[in-house]
């Protein structure tokens, strides 16, 4: 007679696969990315180009108003980028603040890597098109107010 702390024997199978049409496999499958998951990440990380001090300076307010730094990104990188506007409001208004500054922070880590992979590629200008460049904006401020 069976005693009751038995287990009936098994096929073996590898430990590390689970069973066709198990729970597990059911929630591998639900998060592969598909094509439109592979856009829509592409568009919106695809970040504006600016100077290498735009991004600092998104960095520093990023840190201290959350969200901030990600507008001005939006509003003075080229082109101009309503979906980095919509994510700083998302950032700033956000309510739990340890879910904000976790945003924020990883967000201000892809920009800088997007930004230090693409002038790895050569693909960075100095002073891209279109862009601030602080010496212009004084060279602006003096011939408006002089």
């Amino acid at each position: 007679m069976a005693q009751f702390n038995e287990f009936p024997p098994t096929e073996e199978r590898p430990k590390s696969a689970a069973a066709p049409g198990s729970f597990m496999d059911k929630i591998k499958n639900s998060l592969k990315m598909d094509s439109a998951d592979s856009e829509a990440w592409r568009i919106v990380s695809d970040f504006p180009k600016a100077h290498i001090a735009l991004y600092v300076v998104v960095a520093i307010l990023n840190l201290f108003l959350p969200g901030i730094g990600t507008i001005l990104l939006g509003i003075l990188g080229r082109p101009f980028s309503k979906i980095q506007v919509f994510l700083g409001i998302l950032q700033f208004f956000i309510w739990p603040w340890f879910l904000r500054y976790i945003w924020v922070i990883g967000w201000t880590v892809l920009i800088f890597v997007r930004y230090f992979q693409a002038r790895k590629a050569g693909a960075v200008e100095e002073n891209p098109k279109g862009a601030y460049d602080i010496n212009s904006i004084e060279q602006n401020n003096h011939r408006i107010f002089s």
